[in-house]
């Protein structure tokens, strides 16, 4: 009973200052990801290796803000030698060190 009464306390203490707390801003590091914004297509030619066929093959992508705009989203379609494939990724700046990262998933179309 007491520890709740204690957690009641520092709750009731802490909850005015979290109130006037602002929404965390996008900064330099997550603005420069802007440049990807917008849509994008690519073609390439590949020489025939362990992991693909030889063959040409073009790339659609669009980029967009994710809410809050700390992280891009990408929309991807791929078609070529191989087939059509569909992708959707995330792509980020960690703010410590300023590196940005990219993860995606992909499905045969």
């Amino acid at each position: 009973m007491r520890g709740m009464l204690v957690g009641a306390a520092i709750g009731v203490l802490l909850l005015p200052g979290m109130a006037n707390a602002q929404e965390p801003q996008p900064g330099p590091e997550h603005q420069r990801l802007g440049f990807f914004v917008g849509a994008w297509k690519a073609d390439a030619a590949f020489n025939a290796s362990p992991l693909r066929p030889a063959g040409n093959e073009v790339w659609t992508l669009k980029f967009e803000w994710f809410p809050g705009k700390f992280h891009l989203v990408c929309h991807a379609e791929l078609a070529g030698s191989s087939g059509k494939t569909a992708e959707l990724g995330f792509m980020a700046t960690t703010p410590i060190s300023g590196c940005t990262s990219s993860t995606e998933s992909r499905a045969k179309a």
